[in-house]
């Protein structure tokens, strides 16, 4: 049997599919389907915006290394999107899979064809099947987002036809968007020898809702949604607001010192003493209920803090040095705020790896 995986630009996941078919014996080619370069650019830059900027430059990398390794496979067919009735339908192949394909693909009485639509059919008919789901469970605050492959017969309609066969994922909602499309497309070679087998299917799917691809601005409120999953980025935020507080409560205990006890000489280094001990205690329990939301050790806790402080003290120091000859005014208010922010990442992976290690009950 002679099997067509087709795609509209997608060497990550049809190129797995590909390649898995290929180590199992199937005589099987690679057909990348183009069209139109405008909508396809659209949808990368819409997964881009989804996926972050370094994630989806290693997915561009992943890309670019499955072209080659298909290409020297010597099964790469590259055609346009107007000939692909001629040269799909025309008898050199006798079952075409479709994984990633973009457009509706014409049906013939000779030649079967399956689609791999990425979710549990008749639900998220349509584009952008797993964002909309992912980014509905953000909306709907569930813990957990279902989904998974659906492996169908094609008619003249969108994501209907015959069902051959679905398999379920179940991720936690705070798993990373990239994570969820490698996961669900991986599940289509679970399926490849079934459907290459007993392609015919066994029962008519529903209709189900249609969705469209989200637009550019759906695409940024899911992604601030996204981000707020992001422990990070919930670290950073929660890190902004502590040292706020800590700022406006040396404000205040210096005032208070200054009003009621003008003969005690260190008022400054008390206050500061005083508000970060306070907003070290307010980072803790913010940390622990909104941030990691795991049980941690309080001295553990102080301990990294200290560190952090003084990793943070000592870098300041040095951007001033550096700095202060080129500009005094950005040596004196911007080396600690920019410390603070380069020495972050190293505060998160303390605080998570060795402060709150417990899952809370």
């Amino acid at each position: 049997m002679n099997v067509a995986i087709v795609t509209s630009g997608d060497y990550i996941y049809a190129g797995n599919v590909f390649l898995y078919a290929k180590s199992k014996g199937y005589n099987v080619s690679f057909v990348d389907v183009s069209g139109s370069q405008k909508d396809l650019f659209f949808k990368k830059f819409k997964l881009i915006i989804l996926f972050g900027f370094f994630r989806s430059l290693s997915l561009l990398f992943l890309s670019c290394r499955i072209k080659k390794t298909i290409k020297k496979s010597g099964n790469l067919q590259t055609i346009k999107k107007p000939n692909v009735e001629s040269e799909l339908l025309d008898g050199n192949f006798d079952l075409v899979i479709l994984v990633n394909y973009a457009w509706l693909f014409p049906t013939d009485s000779k030649v079967k064809v399956i689609n791999c639509h990425p979710s549990l059919l008749p639900k998220y008919r349509g584009l952008m099947p797993i964002s909309h789901a992912v980014n509905e469970s953000l909306i709907r605050k569930l813990a957990y987002v279902e989904t998974g492959i659906t492996i169908h017969q094609i008619d003249d309609n969108f994501d209907m036809g015959r069902l051959i066969c679905q398999k379920k994922i179940e991720l936690p909602s705070d798993t990373p968007l990239s994570e969820f499309y490698k996961r669900t497309y991986g599940l289509i070679s679970d399926c490849l020898e079934l459907m290459i087998k007993h392609p015919e299917g066994i029962g008519k799917l529903d209709r189900g809702k249609y969705y469209s691809s989200m637009s550019l601005l759906d695409v940024v409120r899911f992604k601030v949604r996204l981000l707020s999953q992001n422990d990070f980025i919930k670290f950073m935020i929660n890190g902004c607001l502590i040292g706020l507080t800590s700022w406006f409560l040396q404000i205040l205990f210096y005032s208070y010192l200054l009003s009621n006890f003008p003969y005690i000489v260190n008022k400054m280094m008390i206050s500061v003493y005083a508000a970060f001990i306070i907003s070290a205690l307010i980072s803790f329990y913010s940390l622990k209920k909104y941030v990691f939301k795991a049980e941690g050790s309080i001295y553990k806790f102080f301990i990294a803090t200290t560190l952090v402080i003084s990793a943070v003290g000592l870098l300041s120091e040095i951007i001033f040095f550096l700095v202060n000859p080129i500009s005094p005014f950005l040596s004196i208010y911007f080396a600690y705020p920019i410390s603070a922010l380069i020495i972050s990442p190293l505060s998160f992976i303390l605080k998570k790896r060795l402060v709150f290690t417990k899952q809370s009950s």
